[in-house]
């Protein structure tokens, strides 16, 4: 799943492209983030009665985004590691697989985190 070097490009024209191939990805990923997780702000807000304000919900949606939004990185810092430390350049089949794994594995990740927050939620008002 990955290719040789091309050597007429150097390593600083393949990074920017690198960096730009994953940052075309970054809307896409933050729209199915931001889709899932409104959605289980308004299912979690709505069963439960949760006695937020608007502002600490806004708080912990930018939170969230943020630490998203980091965790997008290890998609384009692993595939530029592999250029500059192992002298090989992933051909976008393995560059789309790896990010539908790590978008996969972000709503997972949020899913998961609002369930455990809505049974620790179900749970106190009990």
């Amino acid at each position: 799943m990955t290719g040789q070097p091309d050597p007429i490009m150097t390593n600083d024209a393949k990074l920017e492209t690198i960096l730009y191939a994953w940052e075309r990805r970054r809307l896409t990923y933050n729209v199915v983030l931001f889709v899932i997780g409104a959605a289980l702000v308004a299912y979690g807000y709505r069963q439960f009665r949760v006695s937020l304000s608007d502002l600490e919900i806004a708080a912990a949606c930018v939170g969230v985004g943020i630490a998203a939004n980091l965790a997008y990185f290890a998609g384009p810092i692993a595939e530029m590691y592999s250029l500059v430390f192992f002298n090989r350049e992933w051909l976008p089949p393995l560059r789309n697989l790896v990010y539908v794994v790590g978008l996969g594995f972000s709503v997972l990740v949020l899913v998961g985190g609002a369930f455990a927050a809505m049974v620790m939620i179900a749970l106190s008002n009990q």
